[in-house]
């Protein structure tokens, strides 16, 4: 893409901001297409890989996600966070999931959906999937686009040869 305006306007195209776009791309350059497929699986030996390499490589977040193929900057963020207050350890105790709140008796259960609030959530859900399926079509143009670009190198050279 070309410089910032590029990825700006793709982004905005998208409804999803830029930072979340040049990891994909980023990640797609090194990982290919499989990174939407095949996506890491998050242990706590990964969350110290991860960290340990963004820090000795004086890494990007983005940078650091690319590399292994783990699109959560935000989480890989925290992760840091962690590492730098609880050392490695406090990576390998990381529980998936959300801790359990307690709550008193006397609280009320939390009420259903609406189904005002069950539409939008389904609405957002399906944009999100829409938003999915559009950078999956667009990463897919850019490999096909690659694909070209490199066929036809190829042939400028095998062409080159053949005339001298």
């Amino acid at each position: 893409m070309a410089g910032n305006a590029g990825y700006k306007v793709v982004a905005r195209k998208f409804d999803m901001d830029t930072k979340s776009l040049r990891l994909m791309v980023a990640a797609y350059r090194v990982h290919g297409s499989d990174i939407f497929f095949n996506r890491p699986i998050v242990t706590g030996p990964f969350r110290v890989q991860v960290v340990e390499w963004h820090i000795s490589n004086n890494a990007s977040l983005i940078q650091t996600g690319a590399h292994f193929g783990y699109l959560g900057v935000e989480q890989i963020r925290q992760w840091i966070k962690i590492y730098s207050q609880n050392g490695r350890n406090g990576l390998l105790s990381i529980q998936k999931g959300r801790q359990t709140v307690m709550h008193s008796k006397n609280q009320k259960p939390k009420e259903q959906l609406t189904l005002e609030e069950e539409n939008m959530l389904l609405k957002r859900k399906l944009l999100e999937k829409n938003i999915e399926i559009d950078a999956l079509k667009l990463l897919a143009s850019m490999e096909l686009r690659d694909r070209q670009n490199r066929d036809s190198r190829k042939q400028l050279v095998n062409s080159r040869r053949n005339t001298h």
